[in-house]
């Protein structure tokens, strides 16, 4: 069960919570408060956060210059 969508996937659709980067699990849980490094994300949801922190940094970096 994946703890972002609620929707049930396959082992190969979900990656396990306690592997996901502290930095990426950390923005996670800012949205997501009851998020658990015990669970399930599915990998569609975790790209989309993935994606999220790189363009957080991507802009942070670009105020910078």
């Amino acid at each position: 069960l994946c703890q972002i969508c609620r929707r049930r996937k396959s082992l190969e659709d979900a990656f396990p919570a306690e592997m996901v980067r502290s930095s990426v699990a950390a923005m996670i849980k800012k949205i997501h408060p009851q998020w658990s490094s015990q669970g399930y994300i599915c990998i569609r949801d975790l790209n989309k956060f993935r994606t999220e922190y790189v363009e957080n940094i991507l802009k942070a970096e670009k105020k910078h210059f």
